[in-house]
């Protein structure tokens, strides 16, 4: 059994290192990229490390830049503008559009789902915390008997580790924030970004955002924050489980959501 102890320990020291031996060959590919990283063909701004096989940051861009290279005939051309000034639209579209979105002549489905987009973005505005994305969500009970509503294993794996620091007064305090700023997206609208965590180390506080990778919109919103004066800070999966070796804690890789999870699970 002793034997057996040894051999399992030792394998779990061997995996440990090998993780963090590819974590550390990860980033030095990710700081060879950046310094002459792919840029996007249409906007050239600058792809990220994941995105590198990419031609364009986003299906818009790969658009324009495929639609400006086309040679449209006489006939195709006064086809598109007919359609863009409802020329050609049939009675029925016409009569949607002019009776608008939320009218009583759209279906069922159509005033249900705007309804709902109408309210989600209503309580988002008022401060409440309220889907998005597409990761699971999870709960997550602290040491003060609180059930946080979380979203991916990331954030719940996050909370594992900031609620360990505090035990461990590494740091003074940490919360599941509801705080949110306006920014301007690429998209040139306003809009609202709602942070993850806020953290209070030594009299200090900044707040760590989670992400499994970075997209063109996510930096705008955190250089907003930035400009706004708060500390935003990255982490990613590298970064959760350097942490989780440091502190000794097991990984949650695939998280049930019918559990509460607490810093014991």
């Amino acid at each position: 059994m002793e034997l057996y102890k040894g051999h399992r320990n030792h394998c779990i020291r061997n995996l440990e290192k090998g993780k963090i031996t590819q974590q550390i060959q990860k980033k030095e590919r990710i700081e060879l990229y950046n310094i002459d990283p792919k840029k996007c063909l249409h906007c050239s701004i600058v792809m990220q490390y994941e995105d590198r096989r990419k031609k364009f940051c986003n299906s818009s861009c790969s658009a324009s830049y495929n639609n400006a290279r086309r040679k449209h005939s006489e006939e195709t051309k006064k086809k598109i503008s007919n359609a863009i000034l409802g020329t050609v639209a049939s009675e029925e579209t016409k009569r949607k559009i002019s009776e608008g979105w939320h009218s009583k002549s759209a279906s069922e489905k159509e005033r249900i789902n705007a309804l709902k987009s109408r309210i989600k973005k209503e309580q988002y505005q008022n401060g409440l915390r309220v889907s998005g994305g597409h990761s699971k969500w999870l709960k997550y009970e602290t040491i003060d008997g609180v059930v946080l509503n979380i979203q991916g294993s990331y954030e719940l794996r996050a909370c594992k580790i900031f609620e360990t620091m505090k035990l461990q007064k590494l740091i003074e305090d940490w919360e599941y924030t509801n705080e949110r700023i306006e920014y301007i997206g690429i998209d040139k609208k306003s809009h609202m970004y709602l942070l993850d965590f806020k953290i209070l180390k030594n009299g200090d506080v900044f707040y760590i955002e989670m992400k499994g990778y970075m997209r063109v919109n996510d930096q705008i919103k955190i250089d907003s924050a930035r400009r706004q004066g708060l500390d935003v800070r990255l982490w990613f999966g590298d970064d959760l489980f350097e942490h989780e070796v440091q502190l000794n804690l097991t990984p949650i890789l695939k998280p049930d959501d019918s559990v509460i999870y607490n810093i014991g699970i």
